[in-house]
């Protein structure tokens, strides 16, 4: 592991936005949607960091300037007990495909090209939501 300074892709975000969000409930962002007058704010990371923030806020990797790799590591974690969610989940797996915010990005294939769904350990698939933790 090695840390990654804001050169390197850093992870970055626009908080201000996600404020916006939480305060109105209403609000939604769209695809697209310009938020030049709001301050970008790149996180560099130590070695070992973990990030943790909602996804409704708007964040992305930055450009990486470097001649070096940058390696991440990400996680989704799930509301537990929300049923449509975790019916969801299972038929992206099921079907090969990223979830549905994700489907239009660049260079992101929909459905993935593997012949199968990928092969879950019992962890995997408790994880997944396919089995119920006991």
């Amino acid at each position: 592991l090695t840390d990654t300074p804001e050169d390197q892709g850093a992870w970055e975000c626009v908080p201000e936005v996600f404020r916006e969000i939480r305060d109105d409930g209403r609000r939604e962002l769209k695809r697209g949607e310009d938020f030049s007058g709001y301050a970008l704010h790149k996180v560099p990371g130590k070695a070992g960091s973990l990030v943790i923030w909602d996804g409704r806020m708007p964040h992305s990797s930055g450009h990486n300037w470097t001649d070096r790799p940058r390696f991440v590591q990400y996680i989704t974690m799930n509301k537990c007990g929300d049923e449509e969610e975790r019916q969801s989940r299972i038929e992206n797996w099921r079907q090969n495909r990223a979830p549905r915010y994700w489907r239009n990005m660049p260079r992101q294939v929909d459905p993935e090209p593997w012949k199968k769904p990928a092969r879950l350990t019992a962890h995997g698939k408790r994880i997944l939501g396919l089995t119920r933790w006991s």
